[in-house]
């Protein structure tokens, strides 16, 4: 053995120790135990790693999306909170108050003022637009919307216009208005306020 310079190793069968109750911690240092039963770790080690991955991905997953839920949440509310605020101001402004769409020439919203302006209700006022109450006071006077037109590049780009419509109420009155057209920011849509004064 010396001369070899080799040291031998001692082999033992895990079934044979199994049947005579033989304790594997008691084998000689450097033992080779064959025939041993692979344990669940070393048969499915590579099964349990991928499990175990993917759970990890799949709760960071949930975190994630838990996260954008919140904050989407926190922004719908903002906005909630902001229309109720807009609409609280335009409600009790002064004013009479009228939204336009400029490429249906549709009114959209109005206040409760210019309700009081046209008198006649929201509903009306929606379903007639504007030039159902538009009376020039000289015969070749344009439309009020013919002339919101005429000044639509202004007002598209940002800069408040002014201009003197005559409009007749749907009570019979005939009135003098200051209007003060101002766009609105959309998305998708061309909307002007009209900020309407009986002067």
């Amino acid at each position: 053995e010396a001369a070899f310079g080799s040291s031998s190793q001692m082999m033992f069968d895990w079934q044979e120790m199994s049947r005579w109750n033989a304790d594997v911690a008691r084998l000689p240092e450097n033992s080779i135990v064959i025939n041993r039963p692979l344990t669940l770790w070393g048969q499915y080690r590579v099964e349990v790693i991928g499990a175990l991955a993917f759970c990890l991905i799949l709760i960071t997953l949930i975190a994630a999306l838990s996260i954008l839920n919140r904050r989407l949440m926190q922004a719908r509310n903002a906005a909630s909170e902001a229309e109720a605020r807009f609409r609280a101001i335009v409600d009790h402004a002064p004013d009479a108050i009228v939204v336009l769409d400029v490429d249906s020439k549709q009114i959209v919203d109005v206040n409760p003022k210019a309700e009081q302006l046209f008198g006649c209700s929201r509903e009306k006022l929606l379903a007639d637009g504007l030039a159902r109450f538009d009376l020039p006071y000289l015969p070749d006077e344009q439309s009020a919307m013919a002339d919101i037109d005429g000044k639509n590049q202004r007002i598209v780009a940002g800069q408040q216009t002014q201009i003197e419509r005559s409009i007749r109420g749907d009570d019979g009155r005939d009135m003098v208005c200051e209007v003060r057209l101002t766009r609105l920011p959309h998305r998708e849509r061309r909307l002007v306020r009209g900020s309407i004064i009986d002067i």
